[in-house]
């Protein structure tokens, strides 16, 4: 994903992006910095942190990525849009079900899997 919207910087792309990343802890969160970059040169991006066990200090979201945490945060033409994931398994599945419950066309969404190993 990382690499996806540092393209979409490079070419000056105006489209708006919503990055949404789960994470067990504020701290850990892989390219920190790069994405505080990128939010910094594209005023189109949006990085919502979704924290699984977060400190005492963290006022963002919370829990698991869920149907209540997407329709919170997800735009009004949330239908139109389209829906890149890439997450584990268990992740992938709950992601892919918690968008087809707000009712995002299967069509709209591209997933990549991996494996915790």
């Amino acid at each position: 994903m990382l690499s996806m919207i540092s393209t979409l910087a490079d070419r000056d792309d105006d489209r708006d992006c919503l990055l949404i990343l789960g994470n067990r802890h504020e701290d850990r969160i892989i390219g920190a910095d790069r994405l505080r970059e990128l939010e910094e040169r594209m005023p189109n991006l949006e990085v919502v942190h979704v924290i699984s066990r977060p400190g005492d200090g963290w006022d963002g979201e919370t829990g698991r990525i869920r149907a209540d945490v997407l329709d919170r945060v997800l735009p009004t033409d949330r239908r139109e849009r389209a829906y890149f994931l890439c997450a584990s398994g268990p992740v992938m599945d709950a992601v892919t079900a918690a968008l087809a419950t707000l009712g995002i066309p299967d069509a709209h969404v591209s997933a990549e899997r991996f494996a915790m190993s």
